[in-house]
């Protein structure tokens, strides 16, 4: 492998305005994969215990520099199934003493990044568990809270009959439950990894004794609960686990779109709309209407689900354009859906910070409407 390259890589092919140091949990993965493995070729005799210790070290090392300094300057969308990601953490390694060849001894880009988008994916994922299922106690909090009240329901838009507002924040709450499920379900397949299958997960591409430590290894060095997928090759030609986990996060956010339209409406008004609900006021709405306020904590998310739901959308083309024996676009998968988590994860703390508590219900409003209910 040709040395120092990274550089000359950026320019020629950066366009995002994002670098691998905006994706620190990710660069942190990868620098602890490396360092599994380098204790795993240790254990199996293949280097010395010294060299890895060297890389352990490097890598504690750089887990600083190339997150905090921003010095991880690689396009995170370039071509080459994340080849320049992978060379350019084994540069950073180079440059720092490690040995050419213990750095890198029965490892390849597909398996070690492929295997540390996972372990990055996984962990980051948990706040957003924590938020959804705060979201999901909060709408349940006031389901109870607005029991005894009732108001109209409508259907196709329509006059139908009537609801107890607690009542639609239980199936509010019910719904969000129902995604936090299928999230928890999708991250722990993210445990299933394919390291030592090297390029296309043909096992006998790595050393058998290295094999054998690798797992175990990363389990220790990253405190994740790893296990072996169950088969490599598949998993090589197609990060089913991404997929799957972007289809969970995908529906996610078209619930909680769906969420944000309907508190959107009910709280429209305050004359002319439905007005039955009153959602925290957090800034003018308007600098032409005197005291106008819009609802602009739903619109903001809204708006955030819109990009997860286009970030989803490029998961399912990295798996329609891949070919054959590898799909050389799983790192783009995973960044997207890296950054849909942080997106999701930031929208459910905003509204369980400044929505959902707050949310009042218009009494005088639904007793009105109530009356139009069609018995």
């Amino acid at each position: 492998m040709a040395k120092y390259e990274t550089k000359k890589s950026f320019s020629t092919h950066f366009f995002s305005g994002r670098i691998l140091s905006d994706f620190p949990e990710y660069v942190v993965a990868i620098l602890e994969v490396k360092q599994s493995a380098a204790n795993a070729n240790a254990k199996a005799g293949l280097i010395s215990v010294e060299h890895a210790a060297q890389i352990s070290e490097i890598a504690e090392n750089l887990k600083n520099t190339l997150t905090k300094d921003r010095a991880a300057k690689v396009e995170p969308y370039q071509g080459g199934g994340g080849i320049a990601t992978h060379r350019s953490v084994i540069e950073a390694f180079l440059k720092m003493g490690a040995d050419a060849k213990a750095i890198n001894l029965n490892q390849s880009t597909s398996d070690v990044c492929g295997s540390a988008i996972q372990i990055s994916l996984w962990r980051i994922s948990q706040t957003l568990i924590d938020q959804v299922e705060r979201s999901a106690v909060l709408l349940s909090q006031k389901a109870k809270e607005f029991e005894p009240i009732k108001t109209l329901a409508r259907t196709c838009m329509q006059d139908a009959s009537d609801i107890g507002v607690g009542a639609r924040f239980a199936g509010f709450a019910c719904r969000m439950q129902q995604r936090l499920h299928y999230l928890k379900e999708a991250r722990q397949d993210l445990l299933h990894v394919r390291l030592g299958g090297t390029v296309i997960g043909e096992l006998h591409h790595a050393d058998e004794n290295y094999r054998r430590f690798v797992l175990e290894e990363a389990k220790l060095v990253t405190k994740v609960p790893l296990v072996a997928s169950t088969n490599f090759v598949a998993h090589s030609q197609h990060p089913a686990v991404l997929q799957n986990f972007s289809m969970q996060m995908k529906c996610s956010a078209e619930e909680l779109l769906r969420l944000m339209k309907d508190l959107r409406m009910l709280s429209s008004g305050p004359m002319g709309g439905f007005g039955e609900l009153e959602v925290p006021k957090l800034m003018s709405g308007s600098s032409f209407f005197k005291e106008k306020a819009n609802p602009t904590l739903l619109e903001t998310v809204m708006q955030a689900c819109m990009l997860v739901i286009g970030r989803c959308r490029s998961v399912d083309a990295g798996v329609e354009h891949a070919e054959i024996d590898l799909n050389v676009f799983e790192q783009m998968m995973g960044l997207c859906i890296y950054e849909s988590i942080h997106y999701l994860t930031r929208a459910h703390e905003k509204l369980n910070l400044y929505c959902f508590e707050g949310i009042k219900v218009n009494k005088q409003r639904c007793a009105e409407l109530e009356k139009f209910t069609r018995s």
